[in-house]
């Protein structure tokens, strides 16, 4: 079966870029023409402002698509417009809608389809039915609006730079690309309306309906897996019946099925039915009222969690943590100083409320009775907490986590002389890689590691030291023992879809067992990449969360990842192999943000860690030594230690 579309239908999908000077009714108009892009070709970039702009008021912003038929009929290829100045320009006299400046973003005719067909959805099609001859570029296209004119617009312009204050709206494609930017920047777009929107999806004057079946169902299954949280933004949808619009129906309506199934519902969802309307600039210049007031109506309280302001400075996050939980886990990417700074001026502060105890991963449990000896003596003697750290791991040379026993030892040397001192708990044990016999075998690990499995011996002694004796405690661990919730995976032959799932790391224990009681909370830190992919590191969700935090000036902050708009963005690094719409709310129940990556830095050498005296035991116990040979010399040794926590290397590549 085949529906024929009306030629000046598609005429209009194309919209043709004006060229000449436009004029506003309302308000003023600054023009950017060909504005510089890396990311697309250049194109015009039109900024609408109100009659009263002042640069002392901060206004929301709207973002439209097809920006050279928004203002001036006298410039357009059909002698149509929306008239947003007019219409606009009178809501605010009417004070029916907030501040808001309006920012449009011209086609350009040849790409506009590659440029606003959600490129997502077409994994979800047959490679034999994509054609090979439209080079997609929606991905690049929302770039360019998230990575090069909003940052413009904002630093130009005084706007309200947060999520909740911006907005993105389009007709026909420009209401495809609309909700596609909402899914794929849910933490940068606080709402969109998306009018007439094309659901159908094909550009064609012949449209059969199957294929129309077919590459709408591709979006329907992208939205199904993309869409944010259900009323965590607002999504404004309409259609006419008449023209174009008239193919719509059975599409939009799935679409609306879809989007109640997901929970979507008034005030933050509505989809409107305008009879006798058509596919036109001036038909949706007739209702074009009603998606300004949804999104930026000045009665609307946004239901849109911004929780950002809300959030607490990082220490007092992690002490939040401990009204329900028992045991923190702190998850930290090894040899990064801020995290180790962070740590060590906790100690005041998890004190003042009742949290006695700091675990560290870095330490034996023999030399607990020591340990706690030299926070608590008279003299703090840095050769000991040299030889305890040198216990534990030969090439463990790095001053920042032996600094945390100092700052212990000053902390208790503050108290009045009744009072309970502080405690760190070493929570790993001693073990043997001199017995190490080439092969990792039962039978050898058990040689190295004798006192077993080092994570039921932690998880053991966290429940004897600490839950039966009714305390507290934060545990500074390296990432991978701190996931509670979460199952770290594996390819594996033989399990279902090839992935196997750890569930026993430490945090997975004690969560097993306590519930609620254990909580995981990581330190910002880059994520391993998924097999085969390069670079090695890449940032959380794809570098998202850096732009959230960029919103902000990269405050520190400590936030909840679970039932938060953050924990829903989407991540694609090794962590969501095997798992389906992974998310960092999956990963963690809990963030840290001190510094964006790039800003991290590296832990001090101890120089005086490695002698001649321990020489012969640096080389005898070196750990894993099939993964990194033991040393042939002084020179090596300093060499290793030197490279793993070279943190800016390490760091330098992460995308």
């Amino acid at each position: 079966m085949k529906m024929r579309f009306l030629f000046i239908a598609f005429a209009l999908l194309l919209c043709h870029y004006g060229i000449a000077q436009q004029t506003v009714s309302l308000g003023q108009l600054v023009e950017y023409p060909g504005f510089n892009s890396s990311i697309v070709t250049p194109r015009d970039v039109f900024v609408w402002l109100p009659s009263d702009y002042s640069s002392k008021e901060k206004y929301d912003v709207l973002y439209m698509h097809d920006g050279q038929m928004l203002f001036d009929a006298n410039t357009t290829w059909n002698k149509q417009e929306w008239g947003i100045d007019e219409v606009v320009g009178k809501l605010l006299n009417e004070k029916k809608i907030k501040p808001c400046i309006v920012v449009g973003v011209a086609n350009i005719p040849e790409t506009r389809y590659a440029d606003y067909f959600p490129q997502k959805a077409l994994k979800n099609l047959p490679d034999s039915v994509v054609p090979g001859d439209v080079g997609f570029n929606a991905d690049n296209y929302l770039r360019f609006l998230v990575e090069e004119v909003k940052p413009f617009i904002d630093k130009k312009y005084s706007t309200n730079k947060s999520v909740e204050h911006t907005f993105v709206m389009g007709s026909s494609m420009g209401g495809l690309i609309s909700l596609y930017a909402l899914c794929e920047y849910p933490e940068v777009f606080g709402g969109a309306a998306c009018m007439s929107t094309h659901v159908p999806m094909i550009l064609s004057n012949e449209l059969s309906k199957e294929k129309a079946d077919q590459w709408s169902e591709a979006f329907r299954n992208y939205l199904d897996r993309n869409l944010p949280k259900a009323n965590s933004r607002m999504i404004y949808m309409d259609r006419g019946d008449a023209t174009l619009d008239a193919y719509y129906p059975p599409y939009q309506d799935k679409l609306d099925s879809l989007m109640a199934r997901k929970g979507w519902k008034a005030p933050m969802w509505i989809s409107k039915v305008f009879p006798g309307a058509g596919h036109t600039e001036e038909d949706w210049n007739k209702r074009l009222d009603n998606p300004l007031i949804f999104l930026l109506g000045s009665e609307k309280k946004s239901a849109i969690c911004d929780n950002h302001d809300k959030n607490l400075s990082p220490d007092d996050y992690l002490i939040s943590k401990f009204k329900e939980a028992d045991i923190v886990l702190l998850a930290e990417d090894h040899g990064v100083k801020e995290n180790l700074d962070f740590v060590r001026n906790m100690i005041p502060k998890l004190y003042e409320n009742g949290i006695y105890m700091l675990g560290m991963e870095f330490g034996a449990y023999e030399d607990q009775r020591q340990l706690d000896s030299l926070i608590n003596a008279p003299k703090y003697d840095e050769q000991l907490a040299r030889q305890l750290m040198f216990n534990y791991n030969t090439r463990w040379a790095i001053v920042e986590y032996m600094n945390i026993y100092k700052a212990a030892w000053e902390w208790n040397h503050s108290l009045p002389e009744q009072a309970r001192r502080f405690r760190i708990l070493n929570i790993s044990y001693r073990y043997n890689w001199e017995a190490f016999e080439k092969v990792r075998t039962p039978e050898n690990m058990k040689k190295v590691f004798p006192l077993g499995n080092t994570e039921d011996f932690r998880c053991a002694l966290l429940e004897r030291e600490v839950l039966s004796c009714h305390e507290k405690i934060l545990v500074l661990t390296g990432t991978i023992h701190a996931f509670t919730s979460y199952f770290f995976p594996y390819y594996d032959y033989t399990s279902p879809d090839f992935v196997r799932y750890e569930k026993r790391f430490l945090g997975n224990l004690l969560y097993s067992k306590y519930d609620t009681k254990v909580v995981s909370v990581a330190l910002h830190q880059p994520f391993f990449n998924y097999p085969n992919h390069q670079p090695a590191l890449v940032s959380p969700a794809a570098g998202k969360l850096e732009v959230v935090m960029s919103k902000y000036n990269n405050k520190p902050v400590g936030f909840d990842l679970k039932e938060s708009l953050i924990g829903e963005l989407r991540d694609h690094s090794y962590y969501s192999m095997g798992h389906t719409d992974f998310t960092l709310a999956d990963l963690f129940d809990g963030y840290i943000f001190l510094k964006p990556i790039k800003e991290l830095s590296s832990c001090t050498t101890d120089y005086k860690f490695m002698n001649d005296g321990n020489w012969e035991e640096v080389v005898r116990n070196s750990p894993d030594p099939d993964w990194h040979p033991r040393p042939q010399n002084k020179r090596q040794y300093w060499e290793t230690v030197t490279e793993f926590m070279n943190i800016e290397k390490r760091y330098e590549n992460v995308q």
